[in-house]
């Protein structure tokens, strides 16, 4: 209550100061004001509206910051936004971890359900599989920050991330780049703008090819590991019989076989019980209690390959040749979006559908050379989504958004599992069928001319079939199904103080879907475990300043985070295999506060910056013991929230030198830093789940303007411009062995681009 207390107060003295500034700075103005700040469009509420004037915390990104940002992939953006983490996820084909608030999702598992919503054209990824997408082609990527159960419903507790393509141009045109840089990095680029019947029907080709080398090289071969290898390729209808009709879609096929550095080992002695008998709970174990001997127990443990990796600034991986990190990706997928123009009513459909395989094959790396286990995933999946909306256009005080939601999915997978014993150690076959319906609405009532209501209500169900065929060790077969109903709502005031200043005050729940465990090698361990829900209270402040050259947004939440889905993995008591268990586990609070600032200093200097405070904690997390059922509860309410790092910010600056005929060179710069972040709900005493601070620095320069009837854009960038080392990553609990990933430290690029 007390940190409420002063959020409250910080605020609404802001609130009370934003109006005398901005009538301060119109009566006492003696310099001509020569730019502002655009409008910014959203459609954070599907529907199109003005940033300032939404009562929603999101981040936007347009197509021009997209391309000055030189991102690598979705990941990127962590940097920019207030309470924003993400990362790659090398064990699912182009995974994504992902953290919005302290609500995180970091998992491969299928039957896991993600807490935050990826959404590209309207459709969401049902799995954070391919979700780490690579901003080509971006129209605009929205941040939406706390639940948005309402209008995108189930799985999205923790936020959104809303990526839209460019739509076709109806024109001849077209744009091809080329980039190349650090570790053999080359990109190919294209997207060809046609029109195909004049004003009626337009297409749009769009082509991306990435390869280039891993940040690692190979301890044996002495080259340089595989990396990123990718093709995308995708082709847009645009279809507008009439003003009031068009239907836009879109055939997209994505390739990935790209490689990672192999994991580097962390793990450690178990050490002794209370009689001074050796504990026998991990692979680390078996060679310093004389099971398998020296040297080959050292080969187990952290020494053997993270120790020595840290040496050379975690530049070498130890892992043979002939076995690299491999998680390869196919999918083919088709979008289409209708939307129809009935008077004040606009009718949108969204259908999408996705067809993906993916494969991880990995070996595990004890020590140079010795590969501790071999683990094979290949999986399939497949998606369809269908959701219709209608949406009002009133002159009056009341509109509307009324819609119906359907989605389907299936999965199925076969792991295996070598130990360095050798022979099989685990295998099983799982698949899922799960079905979704929803109803749902939001209705927007101007109370006064300055004072407006929001309220949303959705009702979800969820239906899943599960099978778990368990061959090695333990055999068994499973056939469970169960279903979940669950209503989400939203109530929201915001008041227009001035023209340039909005407050508001909001009251959201979002859930995330219960499920079965995928990992579940034990019947007892399958679940179902239920669905978990998040309250959110949130205060805001949108204003524009000093006629509309400083854009200031802060935003302060309370969220309660109930029956929280927590998976833990033990290790089994054979020493060699694990046992995955999850269970409504925990209950959490996070609060804080955000703040995005863009200003225009200058006609050539703009500065942005975004900062967030967050509090985290959890109230209750108990346990229950997999293998020791009869024993008490594993209290873990001691743990830090994973991927939930206190502070965040970063401060960027853009300055810009008129040049030739209409062009200009652009500079850039942006320092971001994140505090430390723990990425394991156990317990680690070696701290071995805990990441340090980062602070990274980013330059760019651009030339951008025309030469004939073509524009020409040429740049050069260096990212983590002072860190030449390569970075640890945090570690990862598998039980029976622990994990560290690392992730390159300074790299460089130049692109050259032309349109026309």
């Amino acid at each position: 209550m007390r940190f409420n207390a002063r959020i409250a107060s910080v605020a609404l003295a802001a609130v009370m100061a934003l109006p005398f500034a901005a009538n301060a700075q119109e009566a006492g103005n003696e310099t001509a004001v020569r730019g502002k700040l655009d409008t910014v469009t959203v459609t954070a509420r599907k529907r199109k509206e003005e940033l300032q004037k939404t009562p929603v915390a999101v981040s936007a990104f347009n197509e021009t910051t997209v391309e000055n940002l030189f991102a690598n992939d979705l990941s990127d953006f962590s940097k920019y936004a207030p309470n924003l983490v993400m990362s790659n996820n090398q064990y699912t084909g182009g995974g994504l971890n992902m953290s919005i608030r302290g609500v995180s999702f970091a998992d491969l598992e299928k039957t896991f359900e993600p807490s935050l919503g990826i959404y590209m054209d309207g459709v969401v990824f049902a799995t954070n599989t391919g979700a780490q997408i690579d901003p080509f082609d971006i129209e605009s990527i929205e941040i939406l920050r706390g639940p948005q159960g309402t209008l995108f419903g189930r799985n999205t507790v923790g936020g959104v991330v809303n990526v839209r393509r460019t739509r076709p141009t109806g024109e001849w045109g077209a744009k091809v780049g080329i980039r190349t840089g650090s570790y053999n990095r080359l990109d190919y680029r294209a997207v060809i703008n046609m029109p195909v019947v004049e004003d009626k029907l337009a297409l749009k080709i769009a082509y991306f090819r990435r390869s280039g080398d891993s940040h690692t090289t190979n301890f044996f071969s002495g080259e340089r590991d595989d990396g990123q290898d990718q093709h995308w390729v995708y082709g847009t209808f645009l279809l507008t019989p009439s003003d009031d009709f068009e239907m836009i879609t879109t055939f997209d096929y994505l390739k990935d076989d790209s490689q990672y550095s192999a994991a580097l080992n962390l793990t450690t002695p178990s050490g002794f019980d209370e009689t001074g008998a050796p504990i026998i709970g991990n692979i680390c174990d078996f060679g310093l209690y004389g099971i398998l001997g020296a040297p080959l127990g050292d080969a187990l443990c952290k020494s053997a390959s993270f120790d020595a990796a840290a040496q050379n600034g975690f530049k070498t991986s130890y892992n043979l040749p002939d076995f690299p990190h491999v998680n390869h990706l196919k999918s083919f997928a088709i979008f289409n979006e209708i939307n129809w123009e009935l008077g004040d009513l606009t009718l949108t459909a969204i259908t999408g559908y996705k067809d993906v395989s993916d494969l991880l094959d990995e070996e595990g790396v004890g020590a140079p050379g010795f590969a501790v286990f071999h683990y094979i995933r290949p999986q399939t999946s497949d998606q369809f989504t269908q959701e219709i909306t209608v949406s009002s256009n009133y002159d009056g005080r009341f509109n509307f958004v009324l819609g119906a939601y359907y989605f389907h999915s299936t999965y199925s997978m076969n792991t295996s599992q070598a130990f360095f014993l050798g022979g099989l150690s685990g295998s099983f076959n799982a698949s899922q069928s799960s079905t979704a319906y929803a109803v749902f609405g939001e209705a927007y009532y101007d109370l006064t001319d300055k004072l407006s209501l929001t309220a949303g209500l959705r009702w979800s169900r969820d239906e899943k079939e599960f099978v778990m065929d368990n061959l090695v060790p333990n055999p068994f077969y499973t056939e469970l199904e169960d279903d979940w109903s669950k209503a989400t709502w939203r109530l929201s005031l915001d008041y227009q103080i001035t023209d340039e200043t909005m407050v508001y005050f909001s009251y959201n729940r979002g859930y995330r879907s219960g499920g079965f465990n995928g990992r579940g090698t034990d019947p007892s361990a399958l679940g179902p475990y239920n669905p978990e829900t998040v309250d959110s209270y949130e205060f805001g402040i949108r204003t524009d300043l000093f006629e509309e050259r400083i854009r200031l947004n802060i935003t302060a939440y309370r969220m309660k985070y109930k029956n929280k889905q927590e998976e833990i993995i033990f290790a089994a008591p054979d020493g060699i295999n694990t046992i995955t268990a999850v269970g409504n586990a925990a209950s959490l609070r996070l609060q804080g506060f955000e703040a995005e600032l863009t200003a225009i200093v200058t006609d050539r200097l703009s500065l942005r910056s975004s900062g967030s405070f967050l509090d985290s904690k959890y109230t209750s997390f108990l346990i229950p013991n997999v293998i020791d059922p009869t024993g008490p509860m594993i209290d873990n309410s001691a743990s830090a929230v994973r991927w939930a790092p206190k502070w965040t910010f970063n401060l960027a600056a853009d300055y810009r030198i008129p040049v030739g005929n209409g062009g200009e060179v652009i500079l850039n710069g942006n320092f971001a830093y994140k505090s430390q972040i723990q990425t394991s709900p156990a317990i680690d005493p070696l701290g071995r789940s805990t990441a340090s601070p980062t602070k990274v620095v980013d330059f760019a320069i651009i030339y951008d303007g025309p030469i004939g009837n073509t524009n020409l854009r040429a740049s050069a960038y260096v990212k983590d411009a002072f860190h030449g080392d390569n970075r640890a990553g945090t570690g990862v609990d598998a039980a029976i062995f622990f994990f560290g990933l690392t992730s390159p430290g300074r790299t460089w690029g130049v692109e050259l681009e032309a349109a026309f």
